[in-house]
């Protein structure tokens, strides 16, 4: 009997398996971008226990969604801002936005004020780690911190080194 309920839970566990997997779409210029699809997410503990890490130790910066392994920074600026969004976007896969010419650069930045001629909703890169953000004010970034919360922020109030930006648009 017990080796019943054994194999029974065990084959019961194979459908509930989850496993991401390489997926593919484009830049708007229609060069192919891969990244990698989720298929589940953080238990409630993580997402509670990441929740109260930006609480603690960035409590200056607004938290707009919760904890999720579904999508990263560079997936959120570049290719979709839905929470729905299950797509984690490694690196170098987001220089294809702006090197097919999808995106152009616009201003560069070295400090906490975004210049004047990078235009709200501009794409942010940072030149020096491997972050990027949505410019939504004058001194205000929008981003996913890996599988952190998405966060509103000062540019450079993150866990990323955050003294260069590179600002996109199309």
């Amino acid at each position: 009997m017990i080796r019943n309920l054994v194999a029974l839970f065990f084959i019961g566990s194979i459908g509930t398996a989850y496993a991401d997997y390489s997926c593919s779409f484009y830049t708007p210029y229609g060069t192919s971008v891969t990244g990698v699809c989720a298929t589940y997410e953080l238990s409630s503990a993580e997402i509670l226990s990441m929740n109260n890490y930006v609480a603690t130790y960035y409590p200056l910066a607004v938290r707009e969604t919760n904890a999720s392994r579904r999508y990263n920074c560079h997936s959120y600026a570049w290719y979709s801002q839905s929470t729905a969004n299950t797509v984690w976007l490694n690196s170098p896969q987001e220089d294809k936005y702006w090197l097919d010419g999808s995106y152009k650069l616009k201003a560069t930045g070295y400090s906490n004020t975004t210049p004047a001629a990078a235009p709200i909703g501009a794409k942010v890169s940072y030149i020096y780690d491997d972050h990027s953000a949505i410019k939504v004010g004058a001194s205000a970034f929008r981003s996913k911190w890996g599988q952190l919360p998405r966060m509103l922020h000062s540019p450079n109030y993150t866990p990323y080194t955050s003294n260069g930006y590179r600002y996109y648009a199309p």
